[in-house]
């Protein structure tokens, strides 16, 4: 996992949801979806595009992107994805969807994955003998324009032929492992456990962390708090625009 350093600022107090360990993704996922469902929960900004996901869209992204986890791919729990993307609203999707299968996601190379999702570029990842997902990063995850790169499947073509529901049991695992980094394996419970101690206070956080590099302060924090996301750089107009409650920014050095 990338190592970053953070300046978490509160802008409003807000309230801190307790009674939350042991819990899976799964379970905080309907929780949110119990609890305002139209509520924006992923915002996404680069440059002038600006793109907003209430919880209930968010979710069918996520079951989309489960279904063919599961059913294109017959990836299993315990399986890993490496997930080698840009700060982009489509991050919290993919962690979200292996999450819900009992998926564990990585953006560490040097860890075995079932599967990698990538953008336009795919590097050397056709060479790991694993199957390649490349999205080309543009509006709506729409096609490749001039079909995906050699070696790679295109989520612009799957993810429409996916349905919004989930077609296979969730996962209600809490010792599931979420998330693998170097030198440790986080589990669901713990980084929910680790989300609802996070030190911001409010619940709607612009950052510029990306959520791999951040899980715990930013998607696991969201979903506890049944809160969101403004994925974007830091500045105190957006933060104003965006009636954000805080503030999580990355630091060089």
């Amino acid at each position: 996992m990338s190592q970053i350093h953070v300046r978490i600022q509160s802008l409003h107090s807000g309230p801190t949801l307790g009674g939350m360990s042991a819990w899976s993704f799964s379970e905080l996922l309907a929780r949110n979806l119990a609890h305002e469902p139209g509520r924006p929960f992923i915002t996404w900004y680069d440059g002038q595009e600006r793109v907003e996901l209430s919880v209930t869209t968010w979710a069918n992204w996520v079951h989309k992107t489960t279904n063919l986890l599961l059913d294109e791919y017959l990836l299993d729990p315990g399986d890993t994805v490496l997930i080698d993307l840009p700060r982009h609203w489509l991050v919290p999707i993919w962690m979200g969807a292996a999450w819900q299968a009992g998926i564990a996601v990585t953006d560490e190379a040097s860890f075995d994955a079932a599967l990698v999702v990538c953008g336009p570029d795919p590097g050397d990842h056709v060479n790991r003998g694993v199957p390649v997902v490349s999205t080309a990063l543009l509006p709506f995850a729409v096609r490749h324009p001039a079909g995906p790169p050699d070696g790679c499947d295109d989520y612009g073509l799957l993810w429409p032929s996916q349905p919004d529901a989930l077609m296979v049991p969730a996962q209600h695992d809490p010792d599931a492992v979420a998330v693998l980094e170097e030198g440790e394996e986080l589990t669901q419970a713990r980084l929910f456990e680790r989300a609802a101690e996070a030190t911001w206070d409010g619940t709607r956080l612009l950052t510029d962390v990306h959520p791999m590099a951040a899980p715990v302060d930013t998607l696991g924090a969201a979903l506890v708090r049944q809160g969101s996301l403004v994925l974007a750089e830091v500045s105190t107009d957006l933060a104003e625009t965006e009636r954000v409650s805080d503030t999580l920014e990355q630091r060089v050095g």
